[in-house]
């Protein structure tokens, strides 16, 4: 009881965020729900979050815009360098609920 109650107040302290959630079940030795059902919006704020929480990005990468329909996301935006729309690519995708993502960043010069 006191470990769950430790484990709420972490994910509670942290924000609620997928992150946190997923890295509790992984702490716990359980696999996260798997049916989980965010709407677009949620999907798209918890994809910005993180971004803007990685600082190895350029401020250009951090902000690029995000939109989800139906669990599909499009990343549009100017960056610096393909390896970097690699990573936001990957970051999104790695959102439960996103389902794919196009890549519409153009690379700046």
């Amino acid at each position: 009881m006191k470990n769950q109650l430790a484990l709420l107040l972490v994910i509670a302290f942290l924000g609620g965020t997928v992150e946190a959630q997923q890295g509790a079940y992984r702490q716990r030795g359980s696999q996260r729900p798997t049916m989980m059902n965010y709407s677009d919006s949620d999907l798209a704020s918890m994809a910005r979050r993180s971004l803007e929480r990685d600082t190895t990005l350029s401020h250009e990468a951090r902000n690029v815009n995000i939109k989800i329909r139906d669990g599909r996301a499009v990343l549009q935006g100017a960056i610096s360098s393909p390896e970097e729309g690699d990573v936001l690519k990957k970051k999104v995708m790695a959102i439960e609920g996103v389902r794919d993502v196009q890549n519409n960043i153009s690379i700046q010069e």
